[in-house]
């Protein structure tokens, strides 16, 4: 912007200040909470009349919109309008609707969110239209409806139905009088997902729609990872075997934080994410980690089945069977290290078989073994097993 032009702009401004604050403080003194704007609307529309804006109109949801200049191309601006509503007045140290003004501060419900965009944006279009700025260009003063419940609404309203078409929209929403590029903007969405109902006496007859949802999120996540092999009695039948790898992630970083952000105790999810392969997945995914866990309890003894076991598997069953928790065992490994994100299924693995080895050695020491023996056994190492 040159030098000489500014300054015309700034003393071109300068000269609306006694009313532009007065008009500020009167849309303060109205009371316009989301859904209750109309007031507040048809003194923004008075204004805008008054100052020479081309055309001022109401659309059918109630926004305001003023125009300044004629052209092919369009530019908006923004003001909502509304306010979100005051519950207690007695907690204000003045009256919210009385359009305070000191030290250069007007003070009130709905000052700075967002009424002073409003009447900048009315007197902009004044200084606009007066310096015979904006050739070609139709220039839209809008002030919106409803933002502070329904975010979006009033302006999904002006593009879906025509109304406005501009090629750019400035927002007037306080950024400390800088100018902010962007924002972090907002999605709904619709998620549909198939079941099967059945009885609540007989679940796994049926099929849960949200496990299949989590189901999916956990794979597109990578929490799971889908694998495909060939037994020998499903080659004859000329069928692929699917198992789903379960990767331990940080309980620390993951559980507590997602989870626990939706009210989800996240030990309701820590056998489900240990670690295990598990052939018969369709336990987790149909019946739910409560099944899981209920299994677990009863039995103590793990589920986790393979096609062929080893001495770590007959170990550990025996460790659960004397109440010795492998996997509870690898959680509070887990937690000492919150440095660690993801566990490879080898780094698992030489975990788990630790875990097994420290754990028979505790329960040798406890059942079998003399005290004065213990050493010369720890000496003896079990990694030949």
């Amino acid at each position: 912007m040159a030098p000489d032009f500014a300054a015309t702009l700034l003393a071109q401004v300068d000269r609306y200040r006694e009313p532009l604050l007065a008009f500020l403080r009167e849309l303060v003194a109205i009371p316009s909470p989301s859904g209750q704007e109309e007031a507040v609307i048809r003194r923004i529309q008075a204004e805008m009349t008054a100052v020479g804006f081309d055309e001022v109109k109401i659309d059918p949801l109630g926004n305001i919109l003023g125009r300044i200049g004629t052209g092919p191309r369009s530019l908006a601006f923004d003001a909502h309008v509304d306010t979100v509503a005051v519950t207690d007045p007695d907690q204000w140290s003045c009256d919210p609707f009385a359009g305070k003004f000191e030290a250069g501060q007007v003070y009130g419900r709905g000052a700075v969110d967002q009424k002073a965009g409003m009447a900048a944006l009315v007197y902009a279009g004044k200084a606009i239209k007066e310096l015979n700025l904006g050739t070609g260009l139709q220039i839209w003063m809008v002030g919106s409806v409803m933002e502070e419940d329904c975010d979006g609404l009033c302006w999904h309203y002006l593009l879906q139905e025509g109304l406005l078409e501009p090629e750019l929209v400035v927002s007037t929403e306080p950024t400390g009088l800088t100018v902010a590029r962007g924002q972090r903007g907002r999605l709904e969405m619709r998620v549909a997902a198939t079941g099967k109902s059945s009885h609540g006496s007989m679940p796994e007859l049926g099929e849960n729609a949200i496990y299949k949802i989590v189901h999916e999120l956990f794979l597109q996540a990578g929490l799971i990872v889908k694998m495909e092999y060939h037994s020998k009695a499903h080659v004859k039948r000329g069928k692929v075997r699917t198992r789903y790898r379960l990767r331990p992630h940080s309980i620390r970083k993951y559980f507590r934080t997602q989870l626990g952000s939706q009210g989800i105790i996240p030990t309701d999810y820590i056998e489900y994410m240990m670690g295990h392969s598990i052939s018969t997945y369709n336990d987790i995914r149909m019946k739910g980690v409560d099944f899981l866990q209920n299994k677990y309890a009863m039995t103590e003894l793990s589920i986790r089945q393979k096609e062929k076991a080893d001495i770590y598997d007959f170990v550990e069953d025996i460790l659960r069977s004397k109440g010795y928790g492998i996997d509870k065992e690898l959680l509070r490994r887990a937690i000492a290290k919150p440095h660690r994100t993801v566990c490879s299924p080898v780094n698992y693995e030489e975990e788990r078989r630790t875990a097994i080895r420290d754990g028979f050695m505790e329960m040798l020491r406890k059942e079998l073994l003399d005290p004065s023996l213990e050493q010369e056994i720890r000496e003896q190492s079990l990694s030949g097993y």
